[in-house]
C-alpha cells in the first residue's frame, strides 16, 4: 500500500530521480541548480537541509527544513521555494525569523520560476546563464477598452 501525500496548499508532489518534491516549482529549481552544479557554477548542492530552530519545554527539537543549500563564489545560499501566497503566511514568517536570529544567516525566498531557457543555455557553452534573482517580466494586458465596441459593426 502506497503512502498518500496531501498538501495543505494543494500543490502537486513530484518525484524526480528518486527525490520527492513538494511542488513542481521546487522540482524545476532542483533541475536548474543541478545543471549549474554540473557546469561548476555552484558547489555543494544539497536539498531538504534540516536546522534546529528551538526546543519545546519538554526538550523536543523543532526544525526548519530549507529546500536547498549551495555555495556560489564562496558564499553560502540557503533557499526556500515558495508561492507568493505561502511566502506571506504568518507562520512561515515566524519560522524564517527564528532561523535567521539563531543562525545569523539570510534565508532566501524564491517565489518565481527558474529561467525558461536555462536548458538551452547549458548546451551553448559560451553564453552566460541568467541570474537567479532576475525579476519575471509580465506582458501588458490586451483587454479591450470600455468605450469601444469589441467587434466592428457591419454597415449595410
Amino acid at each position: 500500500m502506497g503512502i498518500n501525500f496531501k498538501s495543505k496548499y494543494k500543490n502537486k508532489f513530484v518525484r524526480i530521480d528518486g527525490h520527492l518534491f513538494h511542488s513542481q516549482k521546487e522540482a524545476r529549481w532542483w533541475l536548474y541548480l543541478k545543471s549549474r552544479e554540473e557546469a561548476k557554477e555552484i558547489a555543494c548542492l544539497e536539498r531538504q537541509v534540516r536546522y534546529e530552530i528551538y526546543r519545546t519545554k519538554d526538550g523536543k527539537p523543532r526544525h526548519y527544513i530549507a529546500d536547498f543549500r549551495f555555495m556560489e563564489n564562496g558564499e553560502e545560499h540557503i533557499v526556500d521555494v515558495k508561492s507568493n501566497f505561502t511566502a506571506k503566511d504568518p507562520v512561515f514568517k515566524i519560522k524564517k525569523e527564528l532561523f535567521e536570529c539563531k543562525y545569523r544567516k539570510n534565508l532566501e525566498i524564491w517565489t518565481g520560476s527558474p529561467p525558461k531557457n536555462w536548458h538551452e543555455i547549458r548546451h551553448i557553452g559560451s553564453v552566460e546563464a541568467p541570474s537567479i534573482a532576475e525579476p519575471k517580466q509580465r506582458k501588458p494586458s490586451k483587454a479591450p477598452s470600455k468605450g469601444k465596441a469589441r467587434y466592428p459593426q457591419k454597415n449595410d
